[in-house]
């Protein structure tokens, strides 16, 4: 991606961390993001997403933990009502 780096002012630039830890290959300068999906295909769960800078991304990543092998909380998500569509689960404002 161009002009989406490691010196983006937006919280949404950071998704690639979300990536990285899920088994993507990041490769990230200033002003440019690479990202190759896992070894095999397979994204792995996350025991804990925290979304509290990144909230525009979090159906993104639910999206990912849903398709993830294991299970993957996602925390500090402000419009919890979307979630409900997708058929995930939320307890005391986590989804899991």
């Amino acid at each position: 991606m161009h002009n989406v780096g490691n010196k983006s002012l937006q919280g949404d630039a950071q998704f690639c961390t979300v990536l990285a830890k899920m088994g993507c290959q990041v490769t990230q300068t200033e002003t440019f993001t690479t990202v190759q999906g896992p070894e095999g295909g397979k994204l792995r769960a996350v025991d804990s997403l925290d979304m509290a800078d990144m909230t525009d991304a979090f159906m993104t990543a639910a999206v990912l933990a849903a398709v993830a092998t294991g299970t993957t909380r996602i925390t500090n998500i402000a419009n919890q009502r979307y979630i409900r569509k997708l058929f995930a689960k939320i307890v005391n404002g986590s989804l899991i």
